[in-house]
């Protein structure tokens, strides 16, 4: 594996498990004086699009910023991953007593996720890094269909 993606990865993965931390303590009420000053000075939008985004970036970069079609458009695989699970985790808060569901946050982590995910693609690219179709192990593997090598 590439020394750039195993430095990325690292990174996600301690990046992520501070996230899961962050959850973990909104959860449990701990830190909650921190947590009710950070939303009372808005703080909490801020932290919404750059935690989440931050790790839509992070992820994106991870995987190489590859890409799937959804008809016509494409998306970064590590972009819609993230839009599913922080739309669940949003929705799941209306479960707990001490969470507190808001649209608008919803809508800084997709904010997050458009802005700052997209930034992956460019850095991966200038990286050297982005997964290609020529970079895919099958790629110079000849189809079912095609025609054999002339032998002679």
């Amino acid at each position: 594996m590439d020394r750039v993606i195993l430095h990325v990865r690292l990174i996600t993965g301690a990046y992520f498990t501070f996230v899961v931390f962050v959850i973990i303590c909104a959860i449990n009420n701990w830190f909650g004086p921190v947590f009710e000053q950070v939303r009372q000075t808005a703080g909490d939008k801020l932290m919404h699009f750059l935690m989440v985004g931050t790790l839509t970036f992070l992820v994106n970069l991870s995987l190489r910023a590859m890409t799937l079609r959804l008809g016509a458009i494409p998306f970064q695989l590590g972009t819609l991953l993230l839009l599913v699970l922080t739309t669940l985790e949003e929705f799941s808060q209306l479960m707990f007593v001490n969470r507190t569901f808001e649209i608008l946050d919803l809508a800084c982590n997709v904010a997050g996720i458009i802005l700052l995910g997209g930034l992956a693609w460019p850095v991966a690219s200038w990286l050297g890094i982005r997964k290609t179709p020529a970079a895919d192990a099958n790629a110079n593997r000849p189809g079912p269909y095609s025609r054999p090598k002339n032998l002679s």
